[in-house]
């Protein structure tokens, strides 16, 4: 499968490494697209027994800087649009999508195999909490 944000080589020895690479940004940012690759990649890396370990590297010169600051905006601007209709189904709505990297990295975290991340400048944010999920 290719993905936009991320490329994968793996060596002999069953070792993937993964490069974060936003094409079009100075900085990798965590944005609803790097958490459906990265979602997706965990799958893939899990479900095949070649794989015995994964590298999350950066092709940028830091590691990344967090959240993408305009998708939060669309997510308040969302909750905002919908507390007038329903302020319960808002509010969960705003939790389910910031709870979603939460989610994805638990799996990160728990999968069976060991994840490494290679450090490169600056982690902030949600990008160090990818740091901290590995092993």
């Amino acid at each position: 499968m290719a993905y936009k944000n991320f490329s994968i080589e793996t060596d002999s020895d069953g070792i993937a490494v993964l490069t974060w690479d936003m094409p079009g940004k100075s900085m990798n940012v965590i944005d609803l697209s790097v958490m459906e690759e990265l979602d997706a990649i965990i799958d893939q890396m899990t479900g095949d027994e070649a794989i015995k370990g994964v590298v999350i590297a950066s092709g940028k010169k830091a590691f990344g800087a967090g959240a993408d600051l305009t998708m939060l905006q669309d997510m308040l601007g969302q909750f905002r649009t919908e507390q007038d209709k329903d302020k319960d189904a808002a509010a969960q709505m705003l939790f389910d999508n910031a709870y979603r990297l939460n989610v994805m990295l638990r799996k990160l975290e728990t999968c069976g195999k060991p994840y490494v991340a290679a450090i490169n400048g600056q982690a902030l944010g949600g990008c160090l909490e990818i740091c901290l999920a590995c092993h």
